[in-house]
């Protein structure tokens, strides 16, 4: 085996032990960098618009935390219209996992123009406003994909995808937009599970994100094997393996989920992954394939981590050395 050949056969081991199956995704700063939120203006005249404009948005969302977004994701269930109204609720947690607030909230016509009403919570369900108070965002527009609310605008991204970008401000007048990306949470467990775990996948397979944000979907305990070489145990270890392929060479995957079983406290995947690689320095890229098993186990709130990382076939690069 020449050398060029060995280099590249190392690198494939090692790309594999994090390869898995998702899709490619927009980072979370190009996603908010399109958004755009919108503030309400006196002078201007009211949007006509109907509560059955808003019936997409009706459905229980699942957000997951970024590094660079608001909290460490939550739920927000929006119930169909009834009444003129589409009451919701909302749970945000923080980064270690616990509840930061609750959220009761409507969306509703006030004075003719639709509204987002809503009133916050601390986790023993102490009000963050006074019993009278609540906090109004009048409709400022609204467009075929889009609702725009003072400070919040709500986006339709396709089917059980929606985007949330709003402005928050410190408690030094200091304004900063942030974004969540939500996915609609489908009838029947399984599928809910399949849901969650394209959607850690998808973070996987994103080669803009950092290390720490792609380790941000392992358990601590997780542990990666794969045949021929040392296991890669905990987030120490794995943050290093994962800062060592990213230094090494820029990578692209293609995956699909062969199967997925869904149990009490864990979720089994099972799959294959097509990929290439371009080390730093090289001209053309190599490509490989393999077949793997990812084993989720559920945290916190039901949430899904990476807990084991199985590979079962050796990593073989596919004839040809560029496309």
């Amino acid at each position: 085996m020449s050398v060029s050949k060995f280099i590249a056969a190392a690198l494939v081991a090692a790309i594999l032990s994090v390869c898995t199956f998702g899709q490619r995704a927009l980072s979370a700063d190009a996603v908010l960098d399109s958004i755009e939120v919108r503030f309400a203006n006196a002078a201007a005249p009211a949007p006509t618009a109907s509560i059955g404009q808003l019936a997409w948005m009706a459905g229980q969302w699942r957000s997951k935390a970024t590094p660079d977004g608001f909290a460490g994701g939550g739920e927000h269930v929006i119930l169909e219209a009834r009444d003129g109204q589409m009451p919701g609720f909302v749970r945000v947690m923080n980064r270690e996992g616990g509840t930061m607030l609750f959220e009761l909230s409507s969306f509703l016509a006030v004075d003719g123009v639709l509204t987002y009403r809503n009133r916050h919570f601390a986790p023993d369900l102490i009000a963050w406003q006074a019993p009278e108070e609540f906090v109004d965002r009048p409709l400022v527009a609204i467009e075929d994909d889009a609702v725009y609310f003072d400070g919040i605008t709500f986006v339709n991204q396709g089917p059980s995808r929606m985007g949330v970008a709003f402005i928050l401000t410190d408690e030094e007048g200091v304004q900063k937009k942030y974004y969540v990306a939500y996915r609609k949470v489908p009838a029947g467990d399984e599928s809910v599970d399949r849901s969650d775990v394209l959607s850690i996948l998808a973070d996987l397979d994103n080669p803009s994100l950092t290390p720490d944000q792609q380790l941000m979907n392992y358990r601590e305990d997780a542990v990666i094997l794969a045949p021929d070489q040392r296991e890669i145990r905990g987030h120490g270890a794995i943050r290093r393996h994962l800062s060592e392929i990213k230094e090494a060479a820029v990578v692209h995957t293609t995956h699909q989920i062969v199967e997925l079983s869904s149990f009490k406290e864990v979720v089994i995947a099972q799959g294959g992954v097509v990929g290439e690689a371009r080390p730093v320095g090289a001209s053309n890229p190599f490509f490989f394939e393999t077949k793997n098993i990812i084993l989720f186990k559920r945290a916190d709130g039901d949430r899904l981590k990476i807990w084991k990382v199985i590979y079962n076939s050796a990593p073989g690069a596919i004839a040809g050395s560029a496309r």
